[in-house]
């Protein structure tokens, strides 16, 4: 007579950890896909990151005041800023034979955020705040913004499952899961959520202009190395965002020839997860993990 509550308890676990596999994106060097989404209890709500994703170049004289800034910004609120330094366009022409520090997908970076008129700028958390025309702000305004997200939280919380670097096959692959702690984008008009995924790198020393002339000796942090998703992000499918949903993600990323390899021990992982809707790019969660190397 036991018989039926043991199969209604295996269809209830079944019911609770289906697992849906998404299709793959195939964009040459990188392989993506949304590996599995279900649902379970949900997590607790954590605070929410502040992400500067700053234009820099080793020929913008401003530009060091903005780094120094956001290391002002890390002290004060430990573990809640992080930062994505983008160099790119004329301000990042690397000096001659010094290394080149920008990214291809620099220019449609810019563009996707709305473009500047200037160097430094940066967008804090991809939003739109209150008296604002634009995404990318002067360096000026970072602080106050920084500080009108510190009593946020955050609906999603990102976990890097496993990560790493192989030389046999000079690709770095892992996996992300996503946890929804509320839902997001419920009701009628809901619509799909998107993940970017850059590698950093931190300690490059080269040459960077500032207010006293070029400084051979200057470290660079939070340098973009390789962005690992489309510019756009990567749609992340799933039935819906409700809590509890849960969306794990596989990714490989071949290095190519990658010029310098990057010292894999000052490396991290960034993921933001953001909206893609409307020219409304509001990042939704942002956090940062550790390179492992195999």
């Amino acid at each position: 007579m036991k018989r039926p509550s043991i199969l209604l308890g295996l269809l209830l676990m079944l019911a609770v950890s289906c697992r849906e596999i998404g299709p793959t994106v195939d964009l040459g060097l990188n392989i993506l896909r949304v590996d599995t989404v279900y649902t379970e209890s949900p997590p607790a709500k954590q605070p929410i990151t502040a992400l500067i994703e700053e234009f820099t170049g080793v020929r913008c004289v401003n530009c060091p005041r903005a780094h120094r800034l956001i290391e002002t910004l890390q002290g004060q609120y430990p573990g809640r800023v992080l930062a994505a330094g983008i160099h790119t366009g004329f301000y990042a022409t690397p000096y001659p034979n010094r290394l080149d520090l920008r990214i291809s997908e620099g220019p449609a970076l810019e563009l996707l955020l709305g473009g500047t008129l200037g160097y430094p700028a940066g967008a804090v958390n991809r939003t739109r705040f209150a008296g604002e025309n634009l995404l990318l702000l002067s360096d000026q305004k970072w602080s106050s913004h920084v500080a009108d997200l510190m009593d946020d939280s955050a609906s999603v919380r990102l976990e890097m499952l496993s990560s790493g670097y192989s030389a046999a096959t000079n690709r770095t692959e892992g996996r992300l899961r996503l946890r929804f702690a509320a839902p997001v984008n419920s009701g009628p008009t809901w619509t799909p959520l998107y993940l970017t995924l850059y590698l950093l790198q931190n300690n490059l020393l080269d040459w960077q202009l500032d207010g006293g002339g070029i400084d051979s000796q200057y470290v660079h942090r939070h340098v973009v190395r390789r962005l690992i998703t489309p510019v756009n992000g990567m749609v992340l499918n799933a039935p819906d965002y409700r809590a509890g949903r849960v969306i794990e993600i596989e990714f490989k990323h071949n290095l190519g020839n990658m010029q310098p390899l990057p010292v894999w021990n000052d490396c991290k992982w960034l993921a933001v997860v953001h909206q893609n809707r409307n020219n409304d790019l509001t990042m939704v969660q942002a956090a940062q993990f550790p390179f492992v190397t195999n």
